[in-house]
């Protein structure tokens, strides 16, 4: 009688064991079909244009920046350290001789480390073409309703990589890309105005300045649904960014200075 007893509560300890260790088992599996909430908020968002914009040219201004201390300080090496070496002992001659020649080596590594720059410099230049004519075609593949064939249009036109930019930075790049191919003349003028082979800081200023025309002039599309976002007018921080129509009367100045301003300000702020 007490073996059986025994028996028994060995036999129902046993289940009670692996009924505790099946119970987390079985609650992870279902667990398990549930979205983890937690990794899908740590997933990266994809950058937007203009965000790889900003990162990119300000590698670029860095990159130039430290290429021009390098030719600075190369300048300044490349100066004699005694003009006159007449009045100078053997000592002092042998001393002199090893300073030139540190100096030349350090010349040398400071024009390698500039060649360097300088592709790295090409090599993000690269990448910001491709990343600005990505966008703009992102952009015209969705006003594809409005202005259909519009993304094969664009390629019988004259756009410099100037214009293409304009474009992508713009919350009109379809309005305007399309208005270009309807007046392929404006095109022409554009590309003309920002051919790197021959532009002026002058005819920037004036393609700026007609963009900026053609901008203003065109109408807006279809205002989108209302968000949580701040007023057009409103940066996050609370200041005011310019609007259309001041950019419009700021770009009809002969000075484009004030408008360039405005249109960085208005970039930085995430207003378009």
């Amino acid at each position: 009688m007490n073996a059986a007893t025994s028996a028994t509560e060995t036999q129902q300890t046993t289940q009670a064991t692996v009924a505790e260790t099946t119970t987390p088992a079985e609650g992870s599996e279902s667990g398990a079909e549930k979205p983890d909430q937690s990794q899908e908020q740590q997933q990266p968002k994809r950058k937007s244009w203009r965000d790889t914009a900003v990162q990119l040219r300000e590698q670029r201004r860095q990159l130039r920046q430290e290429n021009a201390r390098l030719r600075e300080e190369n300048e300044r090496l490349s100066k004699p350290l005694v003009k006159d070496t007449d009045g100078l002992d053997y000592d002092q001659r042998e001393r002199l001789r090893v300073r030139e020649a540190l100096r030349e080596d350090r010349i040398e590594d400071n024009r390698q480390r500039a060649s360097s720059l300088r592709e790295q410099d090409q090599q993000i230049r690269d990448q910001e073409i491709e990343a600005s004519h990505n966008e703009l075609f992102n952009q015209l593949g969705a006003a594809t309703d409005r202005f259909p064939g519009l993304t094969e249009k664009i390629t019988r036109i004259n756009l410099s990589q100037d214009t293409v930019e304009y474009l992508a930075d713009s919350d009109m790049g379809a309005e305007l890309a399309n208005h270009l191919v309807a007046h392929p003349e404006t095109a022409d003028r554009l590309f003309d105005l920002t051919n790197p082979k021959v532009a002026t800081p002058s005819s920037l200023r004036e393609a700026d300045r007609l963009m900026a025309r053609l901008e203003a002039s065109i109408q807006k599309p279809t205002a989108r649904k209302a968000t949580t976002a701040p007023n057009p007018g409103t940066t996050l921080n609370g200041a005011t960014t310019p609007s259309a129509a001041s950019l419009s009367e700021l770009a009809k100045k002969e000075d484009a200075s004030a408008y360039i301003k405005a249109r960085e300000a208005q970039w930085k702020s995430g207003a378009r």
